[in-house]
């Protein structure tokens, strides 16, 4: 994911109306009905009412007024709650997603999702991405649906993103979960603390980023906080774990195969359950996105791998110079914004590859400083082979994987200073989607491996 750029969206006046008409007139009708009548629906007669006094028919005969309880209790109990809202087809996308603000919404990210960057160019029309982020027709709360919520903003097109289906609709759908619990209208708008991550306000990268070993998201924002209380400089960490992605916890691959290692794994476990309710709550931004949206379902991996790969052949003539280059201009080369990203990368899962070309960078970088200290030293026989020339460290890759699953916490200085071989290799890469490609074909249908 990454930080889509800020946009004013430029509206005729004639829409800008219909925009507040349509608002104005649901809050209407909520305020009419608000009085609560415990147990009681509205009746033919009561909507009748409702359509005698001015009010739309499409929004009277999609009116909920209903009293709800949890559905594993059946008795009666104090906490019943009367639910006043309306349901998800009374929102109009003629209004909120007219072609203007669809293009508009389209072009501020090239035309990726906003949430998984996959290319949306060939998906349909552009209105059809249009999704929102605080849902209007409310929002789940353990097994109760919240329809009041959010009605405010079903035409407010600061709530509007740009997405594919199976992440607006199959994994975000109506869960709108919260730091604290509290939601609107019991908080206001300026004050509610959302979970999930709005590409729109913020920037992604601060709490999700990839692992270039397996295509997976990850909590950085977590990551992160571990290595800080481990006295890792903020500064440092990053470059760390492009350096050394086994470093990054809890991660396999395509297979199942570990990829961090057990002693890490279980030191991170045993941190996060010494948080502070508040601290974990507020450390779970990143991971309560990746669950949510479903960021990591088999499908995206399959094509983040694939890609990796296609961005390795595309990038190995510029990696291979690069290692001519100094350690000060080559830290340079790494792309920091999407702009600077090869137009392969531009296209889609930009976050993605921002990670793995700095990956690769650093690794290059790694492998290209070993070599000198060999030759320099006429060669030592637990080294990279001192004869080997800087194209046959792009291209080794024997022992990658099996170098990052060995990796671990109680592991020499010296494998902790950097002798680790080689770079993420094409055909690496092309074990990974064979690996994941293989672990498809085992389900039956791979639209059951999609949230619903």
């Amino acid at each position: 994911m990454m930080q889509v750029p800020a946009m004013r969206f430029t509206l005729s006046e004639t829409h800008a109306q219909n925009l507040r008409a349509a608002t104005e007139q649901m809050l209407n009708l909520l305020q009419r009905v608000a009085e609560h009548h415990e147990y009681r629906l509205l009746s033919t007669a009561d909507r009748n009412t409702l359509l005698k006094e001015g009010f739309a028919h499409d929004l009277v005969d999609n009116l909920v007024y209903l009293t709800q309880r949890d559905a594993q209790n059946n008795v009666k109990l104090s906490n019943d709650k009367h639910c006043v809202g309306f349901t998800q087809v009374v929102y109009d996308p003629s209004l909120y997603a007219d072609a203007a603000i669809a293009q508009q919404l389209q072009s501020a990210s090239s035309g990726r999702c906003y949430w998984c960057e996959s290319d949306l160019s060939g998906n349909g029309l552009a209105t059809d991405m249009v999704h929102h982020f605080r849902p209007p027709a409310g929002y789940l709360k353990e097994t109760v649906l919240k329809r009041d919520a959010y009605v405010a903003q079903a035409y407010d097109t600061d709530n509007l993103l740009y997405g594919c289906a199976q992440c607006a609709e199959q994994g975000k759908g109506l869960h709108f979960p919260t730091i604290d619990g509290r939601h609107m209208p019991d908080v206001g708008l300026a004050d509610e603390r959302p979970l999930l991550l709005n590409p729109r306000t913020e920037n992604p990268r601060d709490y999700i980023r990839f692992n270039p070993l397996n295509g997976q998201a990850f909590a950085y924002d977590r990551v992160q906080a571990y290595y800080l209380h481990k006295q890792v400089k903020q500064s440092e960490i990053a470059g760390m774990l492009w350096q050394r992605p086994d470093l990054i916890p809890l991660q396999k691959d395509p297979s199942g195969n570990a990829l961090s290692s057990p002693v890490l794994d279980a030191e991170f476990a045993a941190w996060l359950t010494e948080l502070s309710p508040n601290e974990a709550a507020q450390l779970s931004r990143g991971q309560t996105t990746i669950d949510v949206i479903n960021l990591n379902r088999i499908s995206l991996q399959r094509a983040r791998l694939a890609h990796l790969q296609a961005l390795w052949m595309a990038m190995q003539f510029e990696l291979k110079n690069s290692q001519t280059s100094t350690s000060s201009s080559n830290q340079s080369s790494i792309p920091q914004t999407i702009d600077e990203l090869p137009l392969l990368a531009q296209r889609q899962f930009c976050s993605l590859s921002l990670d793995a070309i700095a990956t690769w960078h650093q690794q290059l970088s790694q492998a290209q400083s070993v070599n000198s200290a060999q030759n320099s030293s006429q060669s030592s026989p637990q080294a990279l082979h001192s004869g080997a020339s800087d194209d046959s460290c792009i291209h080794q890759n024997s022992n990658q994987q099996t170098s990052v699953q060995k990796s671990s916490a109680g592991e020499s200085d010296t494998e902790e200073s950097g002798t680790r071989e080689g770079v993420t290799r094409e055909s690496s890469t092309e074990q990974t989607v064979v690996a994941a490609n293989n672990q498809d074909k085992s389900n039956q249908d791979d639209n059951s491996q999609e949230p619903t």
